[in-house]
């Protein structure tokens, strides 16, 4: 038995209860809640589970991603040092220009500082790491991650 999903971004569709619950089993229990259809028999048992249980989702979620070494048979880097060598050992640039394009479309957000230097007054230190993954069409991409907890909202 189907039933009617509709997505944020408007589109709608028939899927199997079950495959949305397994899919997203955290997004699924709070949209419950918010609609008031806790109580209805397909979630009654299954939304108190699921917020029970929403730790340990969370938490294998992460760790598969961290598990997770190659894609499409292609070694993803875990650091930059790392995502340079394998430039280096394959005779490629791939990894080196993603790389320099995501640096290049967030430089205005960033400010290196040299080791010697201080934060300017009014700024605050945030330490930033890259991910990277690979896309379906094989193409590389690399992001910069900012520790946004490490700071308050504007």
């Amino acid at each position: 038995m189907e039933d009617f999903v509709e997505w944020k971004d408007g589109t709608t569709s028939w899927l199997p209860l079950a495959d949305v619950k397994n899919a997203f089993p955290v997004h699924l229990a709070e949209f419950a809640i918010n609609n008031k259809s806790q109580d209805f028999p397909k979630f009654s048992w299954w939304v108190n589970y699921t917020f029970k249980k929403k730790r340990s989702f969370i938490k294998s979620t992460k760790s598969t991603y961290s598990q997770c070494t190659h894609k499409f048979g292609i070694k993803i880097p875990r650091t930059v040092q790392e995502a340079l060598a394998i430039d280096q050992q394959t005779g490629t640039t791939h990894w080196y220009n993603v790389i320099q394009k995501e640096m290049m479309n967030n430089k205005a957000a960033f400010q290196s500082l040299d080791d010697n230097e201080r934060v300017p007054v009014g700024h605050k230190w945030i330490k930033c790491h890259k991910i990277f993954d690979m896309k379906m069409e094989f193409t590389r991409k690399a992001r910069i991650i900012a520790a946004g907890h490490m700071t308050n909202p504007p």
